[in-house]
């Protein structure tokens, strides 16, 4: 479906304000890109300070190839390697080489300063583009497979062939950060579209993550002309018409919102930091207050419900808190996931957890006060969702609909909230056959892709797989075409597995049903005071 005429195109959440960018930037100080670099010392020193690295190797014929989990056996490196050709694409074998055959070394690391340097450019990319009244164009992506360059990125990543270039469509399965949390994700793929009948999607792993997918399936939505084509927070495809623009706005500061809300422009909502309640020890913080968007709406013709559509996504710094609680758990992190593999209930009360860290909560006034209309899920930090939930206005007297949105501090950006109204001839959709699933390396994953069979391709950051689906025949007159992608998967946070658990810390957020948002609060808190300028010397 094509953006609407005057509209910006869905962006990514690069519209952040410099603060924030500067507390992700703080809160990133230990953390960064990974790269590789030469090591000239021997083997056996680099296995001691940096147990299982990755290394890519140049032997002494030339041949160049790349080794994880790395040790040394007397005079022999030994790792693993991918096999190429497999069903599941990334399986992996035991490789030896004697070290007398090993030419030079690169390793694995994770580059904090080029982190650092990144989001200092992000932020004056920000700057510019604030000052511009525009937002970035969600197909701006350079089809780079530097994880650095997408280091505001987390989950893998879809973009669609539009007919003349690559758009980044979608971030997919944000939070399924273990096998016991495997999600299926339902977006819109606003840039697809049929050329000679194929529609091309291409899926990328992320920067800082190992991402294993189970399948990928394309929708062919048809609709009435004129509808847009939304999923619920089930999952479910709703024809949504007729969007009513917020009449009003205001934030739990008592800023005017709504100039920021009521167009698609890139210029959005998001929390407003505030360094003067910085100043509070970890030890002393409590469950931080939710920020909240109030906003009003003119009733749709007396309506006894109507749809909620917000536009907007999470912030980088929800993928940073969870990439630190993952780390917490250092050489743990493998007996932790296969304990909550192994418990049903500590994997609901797991997925439950990060869910409530990272969605939005809905509410709308009534007589009695405001009455709860769900959650919308989090929508990860790669590029803007468009999310619906329905309003039952059952409760609400008059025209006038006042809606609430809540979330963790600093976890949404949102560039448009619209009333609309369902279409009443609804969706007819069809599923398109994948009839190729091609990795960089020319082999296939196809018969993992084609259902969801436990069976995964497994993707390095940055590495990819293009597909291709068979588009079915086009609608009638008076029908329109949607896209939508369900994807289904989970993946690896890489953190430093050798490191001991912080048991104490994980015994705290663990201990407490808000211990995770308590802990958000204390890192927010102390990326703000770093932030606060120094006290003035005592004279």
């Amino acid at each position: 479906m094509a953006p609407k005429p005057g509209s910006v195109p869905r962006t990514m959440s690069v519209a952040l304000s410099f603060t924030l960018l500067v507390v992700i930037l703080i809160a990133l100080a230990d953390t960064g890109c990974t790269t590789y670099r030469k090591d000239a010392r021997p083997i056996p020193e680099i296995v001691a300070k940096k147990p299982q690295p990755t290394m890519r190797l140049t032997l002494a014929g030339g041949e160049r190839v790349e080794v994880d989990k790395v040790f040394v056996l007397g005079d022999t490196l030994v790792g693993t390697q991918t096999i190429p050709g497999q069903s599941t694409w990334k399986a992996t074998q035991e490789v030896r080489i004697p070290l007398s055959q090993i030419a030079s070394t690169e390793v694995l690391y994770t580059d904090g300063v080029a982190t650092t340097l990144l989001i200092v450019a992000i932020g004056a990319t920000v700057i510019i583009a604030i000052a511009g009244g525009s937002g970035t164009p969600s197909g701006s992506s350079t089809g780079s497979t530097d994880p650095c360059e997408n280091a505001m990125m987390s989950c893998p990543t879809l973009a669609s062939w539009d007919g003349a270039t690559w758009r980044l469509d979608s971030g997919t399965f944000a939070g399924g950060i273990m096998p016991a949390l495997a999600r299926t994700d339902v977006d819109l793929l606003q840039f697809a579209r049929a050329e000679r009948d194929i529609v091309r999607v291409r899926l990328q792993g992320a920067g800082g993550e190992v991402d294993h997918v189970d399948a990928v399936e394309l929708l062919a939505v048809d609709h009435a002309e004129g509808a847009e084509v939304i999923p619920d927070p089930s999952g479910i495809l709703r024809a949504l018409r007729d969007p009513l623009p917020a009449r009003d706005a205001k934030d739990d500061r008592g800023a005017d919102a709504r100039p920021r809300v009521e167009r698609l422009d890139g210029w959005g909502w998001e929390s407003s930091l505030s360094p003067a309640t910085a100043n509070v020890q970890p030890a002393e913080v409590r469950p931080p207050a939710p920020d909240w968007l109030e906003i009003v709406f003119q009733r749709p013709g007396g309506a006894r419900y109507a749809w909620l559509v917000v536009e907007g996504n999470n912030t980088p710094w929800g993928g940073h808190l969870l990439h630190r609680y993952v780390a917490l758990h250092g050489r743990a992190t493998q007996a932790w996931m296969d304990s909550v593999a192994a418990n049903s209930e500590a994997a609901r009360s797991l997925g439950l957890a990060i869910h409530h860290a990272s969605a939005l909560r809905v509410s709308v006034a009534g007589d009695s006060g405001w009455i709860s209309q769900g959650e919308i899920p989090g929508a990860g930090p790669e590029v803007v969702k468009r999310q619906c939930i329905r309003l039952d206005l059952g409760a609400v007297q008059g025209d006038e609909i006042r809606v609430r949105l809540e979330s963790l501090p600093l976890a949404w950006w949102i560039d448009r909230v619209s009333l609309q109204v369902e279409d009443a001839a609804g969706v007819e959709t069809q599923t398109a056959r994948l009839t190729r699933a091609t990795a960089r390396d020319g082999t296939s994953a196809l018969a993992t892709l084609a259902g969801i069979d436990h069976g995964l391709v497994t993707l390095q950051p940055g590495e990819t797989v293009d597909l291709e689906f068979a588009a079915p025949p086009a609608p009638p007159p008076g029908r329109s075409r949607s896209y939508v992608a369900k994807t289904t998967g989970w993946y690896r946070l890489e953190i430093d597995e050798s490191v001991p658990p912080d048991t104490a810390r994980l015994t705290a957020i663990n201990g407490d049903p808000r211990g995770l948002s308590r802990w958000n609060e204390s890192l927010r808190r102390d990326a703000l005071t770093k932030l606060a300028p120094p006290p003035e010397p005592a004279r």
